[in-house]
């Protein structure tokens, strides 16, 4: 078209709507939900998820960052080692960053990963910290039974 302007065919209408980007966008942006259990003889397990925008599972592989930052009342923030450290239980270790405290871990093709245990010497609660296309999520783990 010369002298006039061209507008994308999208959806139902002759422009791009709210919904259909909404839509289109839905997936790209990514989040994790964290979920944590004690499981009473002085470890936790944290599970942790890729979720799209919507809060649906993604069924993908991600590139997740987990670390421990305290135990509770502490600042959430940068990793802490704790007595005894955590493993990767469910995804593959690509890198520790900092010992006892700090993993890199490629989630599994259903987008979930597993820390198990999370393991400490004393009885009390921690902050487990989780990473994913920038945006940080945090959930507390009970740790009884050490």
């Amino acid at each position: 078209m010369l002298g006039g302007m061209m507008q994308p065919v999208v959806g139902s209408g002759s422009t791009i709507q709210a919904a259909d980007l909404s839509a289109a966008l839905q997936d790209a942006i990514g989040t994790l939900a964290v979920s944590t259990v004690d499981n009473a003889d002085g470890t936790g397990t944290a599970t942790i998820q890729l979720k799209d925008a919507a809060g649906n599972n993604l069924s993908q592989r991600g590139l997740v960052r987990v670390w421990t930052s305290g135990r509770a009342g502490a600042d959430m923030g940068a990793p802490v080692a704790i007595a005894v450290g955590f493993s990767v239980a469910g995804g593959t270790e690509i890198e520790e960053v900092t010992a006892d405290a700090d993993r890199i871990v490629l989630s599994e093709a259903d987008g979930s990963l597993s820390i198990d245990p999370v393991d400490d010497a004393q009885d009390g609660t921690l902050w487990v910290m989780a990473e994913y296309a920038g945006i940080v999520v945090s959930a507390s783990v009970a740790i009884t039974g050490t």
